[in-house]
Order: structure tokens, then C-alpha cells, then sequence
């Protein structure tokens, strides 16, 4: 069992929110970009996750900003 989501080599760290009934994702391997989403389901959660990364890559990119590139995580 995985408490990690992926998606062109972001990882999100899932949590589960029982009080709310939603499960969130925090990015969590590309310093200075803070992000979270949120769903219902395992499902939503993956496509919000998914198409985050994308809008962000995608609209950085077309502004001629820098897209902070994820970063290996490191395990003990």
C-alpha cells in the first residue's frame, strides 16, 4: 500500500481526511511550488493531481517561466 500519488515524475504525498470525507495530495518533490488538491475518491484525486502538473508545466512553460523540475526523493 502506496500513500503517494505520480504524474511526470511529481509525487504527491496522499492524505486521508475522515472528518471532511476527502482525501488530499500534497506535492511534495519540487521545492518552492506549493501545492495541494483535493477529491473524493482515489480517482479524483489522481485526475486533480494530474491535471495540475499539466496546467502548471503548460502555462509556465508558455510564459517563458522556469518549471521547477521534480526531484528524486531520498529514502531511508
Amino acid at each position: 500500500m502506496t500513500n503517494t500519488i505520480s504524474h511526470r515524475g511529481y509525487i504527491g504525498q496522499v492524505t486521508i481526511d475522515v472528518e471532511d470525507n476527502c482525501l488530499y495530495a500534497k506535492l511534495i518533490n519540487a521545492p518552492k511550488v506549493h501545492f495541494t488538491c483535493e477529491g473524493q475518491t482515489v480517482e479524483e484525486l489522481v485526475q486533480a493531481f494530474s491535471s495540475w502538473m499539466d496546467d502548471y508545466i503548460a502555462g509556465f512553460t508558455e510564459a517563458g517561466l522556469e518549471v521547477v523540475e521534480p526531484e528524486a526523493l531520498v529514502t531511508a
